[in-house]
């Protein structure tokens, strides 16, 4: 079966303990706001939580049953996940609180634990006075160094911290260890994973009034000691001259992800693979084809399948920005 037509999901509000109000504002739907709404997922295809159609002929059907029945449509040259499923997970955060201090495992260690691989990356949409990122070791903290601290509770000094400001990327290679502080609201795209292993929650309970599980022991094994964490990448046009600017942000491993400015007709091809759009600001029109176009608004995350070819992209009210973002394995 062919798809040929751009795909919206609805929407999945989360309450998280670090969670915070600000969501709600960016994202449509009818959807049920829990306080402390942390995340929102627009597209994730898990067996515990797969994103639905919003809209249109598809409307209602699961994306996990859409990789079950039309996979070569969805993805065409692009890899599922390892586990067979859509490749990414698309999220907003919004933090109110610091995040628990934690590391993915690399494809290596995840084999050995069962686990799944997890690399990922932040798009920082706005960040309050003072807000802080905490990303990787500082220089020469070793595992026993790091160790030591753990057990007594004093790992935020040995960690890097960087101060965003809206516009700046992030990326999270398994096996960095990071934390998100508060006051910061963000894309988060990363690969099909839910390997977490927490090494602190600065003893808060959580929700259910008890603390979380920590994974010490994991988390010493999936940090990579001695890397050279990279801080803010920033935007940067590609072509200085292009009608819509473009500016590639990442392009390693399992994200391609670049940010698009449209400011004119933008026409493009899928070349025989998925893409997902953003919508950070502003608003527009997708049109796939001959298809009737699609109203994309600020918060969106639009799927183009594999098997779309032809589409395009028209800005509405003249500040239609865009993350682009190729879905790979």
């Amino acid at each position: 079966m062919s798809l040929q037509q751009a795909l919206r999901f609805e929407p999945q509000a989360f309450q998280r303990v670090w969670g915070g109000e600000r969501l709600q504002h960016r994202l449509r739907g009818e959807l049920a706001w829990p306080s402390q709404t942390g995340e929102a997922w627009l597209l994730c295809d898990r067996p515990e939580q797969a994103s639905a159609v919003a809209e249109g002929p598809l409307s209602g059907r699961t994306l996990d049953g859409l990789m079950l029945s039309e996979e070569a449509a969805l993805l065409g040259e692009s890899a599922p996940s390892v586990t067979g499923s859509f490749p990414l997970i698309v999220k907003w955060l919004d933090t109110a609180e610091l995040l628990s201090l934690q590391v993915h495992p690399g494809e290596s260690l995840a084999k050995r634990l069962g686990a799944e691989p997890k690399d990922e990356c932040w798009y920082i949409c706005d960040a309050e006075p003072g807000s802080v990122l905490y990303l990787g070791l500082r220089e020469g903290v070793d595992a026993a160094a790091f160790a030591d601290a753990s057990a007594n509770g004093a790992v935020l000094e040995l960690l890097q911290s960087f101060t965003p400001r809206p516009g700046d990327f992030f990326h999270v290679p398994a096996g960095t260890l990071h934390s998100v502080g508060a006051g910061l609201t963000l894309v988060e795209i990363q690969q099909n994973s839910d390997s977490t292993y927490r090494v602190h929650d600065w003893d808060r309970a959580g929700l259910d009034g008890k603390c979380r599980q920590l994974h010490r022991e994991e988390a010493l094994q999936a940090i990579i000691f001695g890397r050279k964490v990279q801080g803010a990448i920033r935007t940067r046009a590609d072509d200085e001259a292009a009608v819509n600017p473009m500016s590639t942000l990442l392009d390693v491993g399992p994200f391609q992800v670049q940010k698009l400015q449209v400011l004119e007709d933008y026409r493009d091809n899928t070349q025989g693979r998925a893409w997902v759009y953003v919508v950070l600001a502003g608003s527009g029109a997708l049109r796939v084809g001959k298809n009737e176009a699609c109203h994309m608004r600020a918060g969106d995350a639009w799927l183009i399948p594999a098997d779309c070819e032809n589409y395009s992209i028209t800005e509405s009210d003249g500040d239609l920005e865009l993350l682009r973002v190729e879905a790979r394995a």
